[in-house]
């Protein structure tokens, strides 16, 4: 039994010996009596707020990253050279969707968000990622922009603030590929829209 019907029953035998007693130890009763429940129900709402917010996963995070901080990778999302998988091989899968329409939460092969274009790609050369920019983010090793790759996956915050939401494929030369707004397309990392919502690069194959 909860602790709040146990209090309120408890409440109830107390309350048949209210109709003898006066004026006053009645009001003393009902006040203590109505302070006791409203403690209760304070307590079980600190609970289920508890509860509520450690079983909460978040999808953004901040980009207040050091580039110096290496996450650690799952054996199944990293690609081995013993696989002889290259980045121009991702590049030219990636380019096959050019054009393909932008849905969110669409996941390929006829529709796609950002991170479920990534995700697609990827997931064709046996790196299995979550569905989700941020998520991303917490895979593989953080390059600087100096030091980007073909293959390297990078990360925008384009929906304000410093939040991770939006990722793509760097294809080398400044540009990168990814699934807009207006569907997948190449865009160049130097354009004044994107260079200034950059946040970071990882690298997941070797």
């Amino acid at each position: 039994m909860g602790i709040l019907p146990h209090v309120l029953l408890q409440l109830l035998k107390a309350a048949k010996g209210v109709f003898v007693m006066n004026a006053i130890a009645k009001k003393v009763f009902i006040l203590a009596a109505f302070s006791l429940v409203l403690i209760c129900i304070f307590h079980m709402d600190q609970a289920f707020a508890a509860s509520k917010s450690s079983s909460k996963i978040a999808c953004k995070r901040s980009s207040n990253v050091s580039y110096k901080r290496k996450y650690k990778v799952a054996s199944r999302s990293m690609v081995s050279s013993a696989n002889k998988v290259d980045s121009n091989s991702i590049i030219r899968y990636a380019k096959n969707y050019l054009g393909t329409r932008y849905v969110y939460g669409g996941s390929g092969p006829g529709a796609f968000d950002c991170s479920g274009f990534t995700r697609y790609v990827m997931g064709r050369f046996g790196i299995d990622l979550p569905h989700c920019s941020y998520d991303q983010f917490s895979y593989g090793v953080i390059v600087s922009m100096e030091g980007l790759k073909q293959g390297d996956l990078i990360y925008f915050a384009t929906s304000g603030g410093n939040m991770i939401s939006h990722v793509g494929i760097y294809i080398g030369d400044g540009y990168f590929i990814h699934a807009s707004l207006q569907g997948v397309e190449i865009s160049s990392l130097g354009s004044s829209y994107y260079s200034s919502r950059y946040v970071a690069a990882t690298r997941l194959i070797t």
